[in-house]
């Protein structure tokens, strides 16, 4: 995967945790607590691959920090 690639995935990683979002809100209202859990655990896996693609683009780690 390029940069191109990993540059999508983090745009579309952060379109779904919007998703995310609105279910455990969603999760709230209807007291659903299954919902509600399942997409948290989910933005949680979400966040965490972000990361790793900020990290692979060498926005965020070692790398990022040594050329600022």
């Amino acid at each position: 995967m390029g940069r191109r690639g990993a540059y999508l995935a983090v745009v579309a990683l952060a379109g779904l945790s919007l998703l995310l979002a609105a279910l455990i809100v969603l999760g709230e209202v209807r007291n659903d607590f299954a919902l509600g859990g399942g997409a948290l655990g989910a933005i949680l896996i979400a966040y965490g691959l972000i990361g790793l693609f900020l990290r692979k683009l060498g926005i965020t780690g070692p790398r990022g920090a040594e050329r600022s």
